[in-house]
């Protein structure tokens, strides 16, 4: 799917087997979730291990 679908149900949690909270209304998510877009198509890509990654600067 499009990075903006991904985005739009990251936020608004539509579907998916394991319940999560919907993180549309939380101010601390949004202005990372191009962030958190990057860190799963990178882990779902192979680039990244399951090692925790470097914190940014």
């Amino acid at each position: 799917g499009s990075r903006e679908a991904l985005i739009a149900e990251i936020l608004q949690r539509k579907t998916g087997g394991i319940p999560m909270p919907a993180w549309d209304g939380d101010p601390n998510v949004k202005p990372h979730i191009l962030d958190l877009y990057s860190y799963l198509r990178a882990r779902a890509d192979g680039a990244l291990d399951e090692r925790r990654p470097e914190q940014m600067k």
